[in-house]
């Protein structure tokens, strides 16, 4: 009887203590739940003694700790208001010339208004989506849709576009292999299309976990940021016109910054080639980030493919 009534005793001090954690350390109810559940209940069979009952006690003040609710951090890029240079995120012992390459003649530019494709997208990544459906097979949710919005400007501009719908990421290894036997059998198909574009939207985490978003306030509009990968040679596989593709790059990249002050991010240059040695024109495009939303995404797109046809026409 006495040490029924001590474990009683003993559970009530617990009740308590986590209702004063809770509002000491800001748990939410669910959050709330699942510690107690873990730390306070016992498993079936097992046996409620004193001892035991105080290890929890321990374990609780402990998981409240780790569990608290993260404040909030701003997960939105900032938008920068004026860029007097190209912004770059150089991952190569490269020296890049911007100066140079943005001088550099580009032989597919501008772009043949005719009745042969000229233009490819595609998406290594098919399965990419937004927020709150991060990876989906559902063409109108992933970045298939923001191809849409980048092939139908073109096409309204009188480019014969091609958008491969493909999806290359059932198995997400070999995502690129099998995205490499897509474009080949393009190219083979239609050998007029100098252009490629690889559409992704970006991805990680932060600190408190949170998926990033990448967005601006561009014309009084949420609008998901463009971050272009340019690949190279460095990582050892054969890339001989890498400086051709970072060139057109370079191009997009300054338009974006002239046009929509703000949409790009710093345009990511990388060791690997990404598939990009296809095509003079081939690039990655990354649209959004995973915490952004479908429409900010799409927002993006828009912008982007603007800004993108100062460069073609």
């Amino acid at each position: 009887m006495k040490r029924k009534k001590q474990i009683f005793w003993l559970l009530i001090f617990l009740f308590f203590l986590g209702l004063l954690a809770r509002a000491k350390i800001c748990l939410n109810t669910d959050q709330t739940k699942e510690i107690l559940g873990r730390t306070l209940f016992l498993n079936s069979g097992e046996r409620a003694d004193l001892s035991h009952s105080l290890l929890r006690m321990g374990t609780v003040i402990f998981a409240m700790e780790k569990k608290k609710t993260p404040q909030p951090v701003e997960t939105t890029v900032p938008a920068a208001t004026a860029k007097t240079e190209i912004a770059l995120r150089n991952q190569t012992s490269f020296d890049i010339d911007t100066n140079a390459l943005l001088r550099r003649p580009l032989a597919f530019l501008p772009v043949k208004k005719d009745s042969l494709p000229q233009v490819l997208i595609v998406h290594t990544h098919t399965s990419e989506g937004y927020s709150p459906q991060e990876r989906t097979q559902d063409a109108d949710q992933n970045v298939v849709a923001i191809g849409a919005v980048i092939a139908e400007y073109l096409r309204e501009k009188g480019v014969n576009v091609i958008h491969d719908q493909t999806i290359h990421d059932a198995d997400y290894n070999g995502s690129y292999a099998r995205c490499l036997e897509t474009v080949e059998a393009r190219l083979q198909e239609h050998p007029s299309i100098q252009i490629v574009l690889d559409v992704h939207r970006d991805a990680a985490t932060l600190e408190d976990g949170e998926s990033l978003r990448a967005a601006a306030q561009i014309n009084g509009t949420q609008t998901g940021q463009i971050m272009l990968v340019a690949g190279t040679n460095e990582g050892g596989l054969s890339h001989p016109n890498w400086e051709t593709n970072l060139s057109f790059a370079l191009r997009i990249q300054q338009a974006m910054d002239q046009n929509y002050p703000g949409l790009s991010r710093p345009l990511n240059i990388r060791k690997e080639r990404f598939n990009q040695h296809l095509a003079p024109g081939m690039l990655i495009v990354e649209v959004a980030a995973s915490g952004n939303s479908l429409q900010e995404a799409k927002e993006g797109a828009e912008l982007f493919v603007r800004s993108l046809w100062t460069v073609l026409k």
